[in-house]
């Protein structure tokens, strides 16, 4: 029975180890945990993506509002862009868990103070033409309303 035990931390460790894993389960579902425990509905965010698209490659202002997309603007202009094409950030986490069949692999990477994704990559398999994703979403702050 002891050696089961002493060998206990280094399968917990391995287990660890094996869902490092950004775009894992458990690695979504802890990040998901920490962007909640912010307690974040209406927030900022500068946003960028890259994709066979309009506005590809171009920065925007995301506004949240009530966790909805409440206004896109382009960095630089200010103009008003159509807010369906952004996401908030539960958007973000449920399309690295749940991207349409179209693509073959899903890389994350998460913001290391808030958990919210910093960067959602999709990518489609090589025969596949005009497809592919890159979201990143970054300088994200809450909203401080003075009465």
């Amino acid at each position: 029975m002891l050696r089961i035990v002493g060998l206990a931390p280094v399968v917990l460790l391995s287990l660890l180890a094996s869902c490092s894993d950004s775009t894992g389960p458990f690695s979504l579902a802890m990040h998901r945990a920490h962007w909640e425990k912010q307690n974040l509905h209406e927030y900022l965010y500068t946003a960028s993506k890259e994709c066979f698209c309009l506005n590809s490659g171009q920065e925007v202002y995301v506004l949240v509002l009530a966790d909805t997309v409440f206004s896109a603007r382009a960095v630089g202009t200010n103009v008003e862009l159509p807010r369906g094409e952004w996401f908030t950030v539960d958007q973000l986490f449920d399309l690295a868990q749940h991207p349409s069949e179209n693509y073959e692999k899903v890389r994350v990477e998460f913001d290391p103070e808030l958990g919210y994704p910093k960067l959602v990559e999709l990518s489609c398999s090589s025969t596949v033409v005009d497809c592919g994703l890159r979201l990143e979403a970054k300088n994200l702050g809450g909203l401080v309303y003075i009465n």
